[in-house]
């Protein structure tokens, strides 16, 4: 397993695993969402573009998962569904971590439970909630935090 940062070439791979990977952040949500493409979301795909991103490949340099950042905010993380539970989002999210310095925040579908306990295991906390939109479904969301002095577990 490597984590490296992205390539031209994995771009693919990124729409593959966003396309596979973002219906499962609105699972757990009453209201269906009408899931697009990264490179069908002008917005998204404008963040990736400008975000600095990182990748996890297998020993066979298939990408499994990604993250986003700017600044000291991550901007998201995705796993391809085949390579979750393999602690593929915890090593994308340490790597960050070992790179920036100072408070990193973050913000996660407060339905999510499964990404919020990730983040809260990192030394994430939860610091507030509003309501954020995807297309056009409200959604509420999470504003999680995790302050300078926390250290990795």
């Amino acid at each position: 397993m490597t984590i490296r940062d992205y390539r031209p070439e994995d771009l693919e791979r990124i729409l593959t695993i966003y396309a596979q990977a973002k219906p499962d952040e609105f699972r757990f949500e009453k209201s269906e969402f009408d899931v697009v493409g990264l490179e069908q979301d002008a917005q998204r795909f404008d963040d990736f573009q400008r975000s600095r991103v990182q990748v996890w490949a297998d020993e066979n340099e298939s990408v499994e998962g990604y993250i986003t950042w700017q600044g000291q905010k991550i901007g998201s993380l995705f796993v391809h569904p085949r390579a979750r539970g393999r602690g593929v989002g915890r090593a994308l999210v340490a790597a960050v971590l070992a790179r920036l310095e100072g408070e990193v925040r973050l913000n996660v579908v407060s339905s999510n439970t499964p990404a919020q306990q990730l983040y809260d295991s990192l030394g994430f906390r939860l610091v507030g909630e509003f309501l954020g939109f995807y297309r056009d479904n409200e959604v509420l969301v999470s504003e999680m935090r995790r302050p300078a002095a926390e250290m990795e577990s």
